[in-house]
């Protein structure tokens, strides 16, 4: 009934075209207000969503927050409340026109506003406490109208413009903390009102009205671009229209009728979601691996939120002053049109590469129309001149943004929907037409749809598709760079998929239907996993509709001119540089380009199939180059172009085969970043080049905590994956031979020449000598460190030229040569050293000249570099620590004594509580608890502060129960997380880099790192000294925590410190 009343709204403007165009008049409708109270008014069914305002995104573009829009003009009164105004830190900020920028779905919100509700004086001022008062809207601005509404916090509009409206739940603005909300809609909880809304508002009302006495709401002016909802759980269903406007002007209204997500965005734009191209629409769901869509698979993305999306019909006023935004959501201009311009398209054209509307075999050809909009175009080149589905694999569909009206140029590969080649054929009918507000109603990670929904009705024109009329296409599809998104052609994973799986590709369907029903009924499938969950859950599902133009149609033709070229990209699994039988293929999507010789000019570019084979045809005689895109994301991790790229071609009638390309296969050694190499002195003592007197050397350090077997790990000069070597006058290659073993902490050196007295490092644990002359390269060289398996275990490079081989994939992330060119500057017998020692951070960044101090601005955590050596005039700290000693301070306080927290500043008697380095305040507590009687808790916090000159490895703690008092075994029970371990008594407290423990620790002997030893118990750690009362003992590091690095400042990093914690009775 509601909804033809408010048709009669409508008045008729005018006829063009035979299309029927209406828009909304200011006419009198019911009382519907701007708010909660208008998505669940009296009588709604279903279930409630709360607004959300977090610190977290989806698709790491939309923010989940509800920015909220509101048109006022200047004189008018903005009446606001919340249910979480003033619980905590739950506020309601507002903002005037033009103060929040920047693009939508991450837009900057300034520190201070133009007002707060929460700063207005009154207990319930801006509190909505029951769903009575929610219905009820506010009370007049000055109190004396409608004194059964809420009191609402009040904003003088001061000029006529949209205001931006912030609300945020009892947990603030920067927060992303969730309890599940009630979806009630009558409110009956407590829950709906208190601290329990944390991130989110379950009642709010934004109302506009002429005066401080006035109680009529002004609808139509509250919108937004896209809402945040939580309803806390699946099962709960929501029933509520909202009305979205298009930039062009085209009116429409979303009918939810049982949509069951759990947290989702509701929003509206141009494009749905982007292909893998980042500009093409994809016209097809995105699917993630989790419930935050960051990212999206196989190189698709989101577009943002675009279109203002209000909560009532739209106030016809408001569209002067509504942003308007471009799908990337860049501002486009201010302004709305009241009347929306019918679309229309003419003056099709194909320039084909031979001539006129004529092309060779797969060499495309260029598209022109001229289109009086701008909007989406959609191009279909049908294979029997008769069927134009877009989605034929057979045919092909050209598709895109127009940002400009007028002339459009469009260009094609030569390629049908499925990658092959648009056979040889005269008078293939291509056909044009242009989408006038087209609106895409993206739903991501919306679990169920049971009900079928939403129903998307065009409100003020006559869509001659039917203003209904909607499209989906929930199958599997290969995107633009030719990686398959589910099984292409058939439905996506997921439980309760729909049926159909797509709708009409050129007619659509009703959505006043259910066709789009998928999902579970009730309280199922929200694993926030891909495909184990329900249809919709961990993917972004898109829904479209528009206005279409006109179509116009022009023939093409394609013939068998020129000749071809192919070739293979392959694994280049023996090195040899050519493709052998038997050796992997590389995947589809891998661009290649063809190149004229004489100018550069790229000629076409195709891209490799699912067997790594790649064509061009129809290439007329002439010299040309072939060239792979080395930067393909469809290249895999750890591959690398092996042999030479820019292969030279010239074509002289005959095809020309076998182009092909190899590929190396880097892979990182799993014991990367537990060996690292260290220190390396290329510059050797004097000018001798002889093995007696070379001094050159590579130090290795076990960065780990645990032994490692060097049986068979190479030490190279050069890449031996490519065969990338020098010659072997100039090169070396070192095995370590069987039964070498590396303890953590531990160094090994490889000396370049012979042993003598000035090649010996005293502290490393094992040494070799290869008696070789100089090998390092003064002027710039690389040093590799393989597995047995010749897996990459570490690498380092130094200054420029052709001593350095091919470097490893920059994919693997295992060298940063941003600083490489400044580490051949070493002077004669000085060292280059990795700091922090042992910190293999994997970037040129961090190694500098021994004692130099040029890393001090550049590599975070910086430790200078020490000299350590007394062999002439070298400088190098070879087989001992670059940096020094470690060393770890500790202070012991009482931090409670019962119930009592103790948080007393003292200052001890010694120096290690007034080191600069340990963070503001955090030493807190007593050194003498005086008072103390029988039966008292006692809880000693012993704080650590990691403050050498280099990191600590290896740290064990132990600390002796004082006497006359007894271990409390069960202090920490049920605290979480619990170090791996559950169940038992919990009685032992860490933490690093925290005021508050990290982590607790039970105190048997299990696989976590702490234990209570009960008095005189003998396998007491012998370092603990005489146990006759107990002992707490604690592994500081471990596996997940190697090392505590050193202080370079006041709590930094934040892994340098920490506490240990338990507690006792007294006797």
């Amino acid at each position: 009934m509601y909804l033809l009343y408010r048709r009669k709204c409508y008045q008729r403007l005018f006829n063009s075209l035979g299309l029927s165009l209406l828009a909304l008049s200011v006419c009198s409708q019911t009382v519907r207000a701007e708010g909660s109270r208008t998505l669940y008014p009296s009588g709604a069914t279903g279930n409630r969503a709360n607004i959300e305002w977090r610190n977290s995104t989806y698709g790491n573009l939309v923010q989940r927050r509800t920015l909220l829009k509101v048109y006022a003009q200047a004189g008018e009164y903005i009446l606001m409340g919340s249910s979480a105004v003033k619980v905590n830190s739950g506020n309601i900020r507002v903002f005037n026109p033009g103060a929040v920028t920047g693009s939508v779905g991450n837009e900057t919100i300034p520190t201070s506003a133009d007002f707060s509700c929460a700063a207005q004086t009154g207990t319930n001022t801006g509190k909505i406490t029951s769903r009575t008062l929610e219905l009820a809207g506010p009370r007049s601005a000055d109190g004396t109208g409608n004194t059964s509404g809420y009191i609402p916090c009040v904003y003088q509009a001061p000029t006529t413009g949209v205001y931006t409206i912030v609300f945020s739940g009892p947990s603030g603005e920067n927060s992303n903390n969730e309890t599940a909300s009630t979806g009630d809609i009558e409110l009956t909880s407590a829950d709906n009102f208190n601290s329990k809304q944390t991130t989110s508002v379950a009642a709010w009302d934004v109302t506009v009205r002429s005066s401080a006495s006035s109680t009529t709401d002004i609808n139509g002016r509250l919108f937004t671009y896209y809402f945040a909802f939580f309803t806390g759980d699946n099962g709960r269903y929501l029933n509520f229209p909202v009305y979205p406007v298009t930039t062009d002007g085209y009116q429409y209204e979303i009918k939810l009728r049982g949509t069951d997500p759990n947290g989702f965005i509701l929003y509206g734009n141009q494009v749905g979601f982007y292909d893998s191209d980042g500009k093409t629409p994809l016209y097809h769901d995105v699917l993630a691996k989790d419930n935050t869509l960051s990212p999206v698979e196989a190189g698709t993305s989101l577009s943002r939120p675009q279109y203002a999306t209000f909560l009532n019909p739209l106030d016809t006023q408001t569209l002067s002053s509504i942003d308007r935004y471009r799908p990337d959501g860049t501002l486009d201009g201010t302004g709305v049109p009241l009347i929306p311009t019918v679309p229309s398209v003419d003056s099709l054209n194909f320039l084909g590469t031979a001539s006129g509307n004529t092309s060779s075999l797969g060499t495309g050809g260029t598209f022109t129309f001229n289109t009086n909009i701008t909007g989406n175009y959609e191009i279909v080149i049908s294979r029997d001149s008769s069927d134009f589905d877009p989605t034929n694999s057979q045919n092909r569909v050209l598709r895109g943004v127009m940002n400009t009206s007028g002339l459009q140029s469009v260009s094609w590969n030569g390629k049908d929907n499925s990658g092959d080649n648009f056979p040889v054929g005269t008078n293939y009918q291509v056909r044009v037409k242009v989408h006038a507000g087209e609106y895409h109603f993206p739903l991501l990670d919306a679990e169920n749809n049971f009900s079928g929904g939403p129903t998307i009705t065009m409100l003020n024109s006559s869509n001659p598709l039917g203003n209904t009329t909607v499209f989906y296409d929930d199958r599997g599809y290969t995107t633009i760079g030719g990686t398959n998104v589910g099984v292409p052609g058939s439905v996506l994973c997921g439980v309760g998929q729909p049926s159909p799986a797509f709708s009409n590709p050129i007619s659509g369907f009703n959505s006043s239907n259910n066709d789009r029903k998928f999902g579970q009924f009730g309280n199922n499938g929200n694993t926030n996993v891909k495909c184990t969950g329900s249809f919709g859950d961990a993917k972004g599902l898109d829904l479209w509709t528009f206005y279409p133009s006109n179509t116009e149609t022009t023939p093409l033709n394609i013939i068998n001119f020129g000749t071809t070229i192919s070739g293979t990209l392959y694994q280049d699994s023996d090195r040899g540089d050519d493709f052998d039988p038997g050796e992997p293929t590389l995947p589809a999507g891998i661009n290649v380009k063809l190149i004229k010789a004489s100018d550069n000019s790229v000629v076409t570019v195709t891209s490799t199939k699912a067997d790594g084979t790649y064509g061009f045809t129809g290439v007329v005689d002439g010299s040309y180059k072939i060239q792979v895109d080395t930067t393909n994301s469809n290249i895999p991790v750890g591959f690398s172009l092996g042999t030479p790229n820019d292969l030279a071609v010239t074509v002289s009638g005959s095809a020309i085969t076998n182009q092909n390309f190899g590929f190396d296969v880097y892979k990182v050694s799993p014991q990367a970043g537990k060996i690292i190499i260290n220190e390396v002195l290329y510059n050797e003592t004097g000018t001798g080049s002889s093995a007696s007197t070379n001094d050159e050397f590579i130090e290795l350090y076990n960065a780990s905590s645990s032994a490692v077997d060097l049986s068979g790990v190479k030490l190279a000069d050069g890449n031996l994956i490519a065969n990338s070597v020098e010659t072997a006058s100039n090169a070396f290659n070192y095995t370590f031979p069987s039964g070498t073993t590396l303890q953590p902490g531990q160094y090994a050196v490889i000396w370049i020449g012979s042993q003598n007295a000035n090649t010996q490092a005293p502290d490393a644990a094992f040494q070799a000598w290869l008696g070789f002359s100089t090998r390092l390269t003064n002027g710039g060289d690389d040093v590799w460190l393989y597995d047995s398996q010749n897996q990459i275990i570490d690498y380092v490079a130094y200054g420029s030229g052709n001593a350095i081989s091919t470097p490893p994939p920059s994919s693997l992330n295992i060298w940063d040569s941003t600083y490489q060119s400044s580490l051949s500057g070493a002077n004669d017998a000085q060292s280059i050293s990795l700091t922090r020692n042992g910190n293999d951070t994997n970037t040129s960044a961090c190694w500098e000249a021994t004692t130099s101090g040029n890393a001090s601005s550049r590599c975070p955590s910086y430790l200078p570099t020490r000299d350590t050596d007394n062999v002439g005039t070298r400088v190098t700290s070879v087989g001992v620590n670059n940096n020094g000693s470690p060393k770890v301070l500790l202070v012991k306080r009482i931090t409670r004594i019962n119930s009592d927290d103790l948080n007393d500043s003292v200052d001890g008697a010694g120096t290690d509580d007034n080191d600069s380095k340990w963070p503001s305040g955090y030493l807190r507590g007593k050194i003498n608890a005086t008072g103390v009687k029988p039966g008292d808790e006692v809880e000693y916090t012993i704080y650590f502060l990691s403050n050498g000159n280099s990191s600590v490895t290896n740290v064990k703690f132990c600390d002796l129960v004082p006497g006359n008092t007894t271990f409390i075994p069960s202090a920490f029970n049920g605290q979480t997380p619990n170090d791996g371990v559950s169940g038992g008594n919990q009685g032992i407290a860490m933490a690093i880099g925290s005021t508050t423990p990290t982590v607790y620790l039970s105190n048997t002997a299990d696989s976590d790192r702490g234990v209570f030893y009960p008095a005189n118990d003998p396998a007491t750690p012998t370092y603990c000294g005489s146990n006759s009362n107990g002992a707490v003992v604690v592994n500081v590091t471990n596996s997940s925590l190697t090392s505590l690095p050193a202080a370079t400042g006041q709590g930094t990093p934040t892994n340098s410190y920490g506490f240990i914690r338990f507690r006792v009775k007294i006797n």
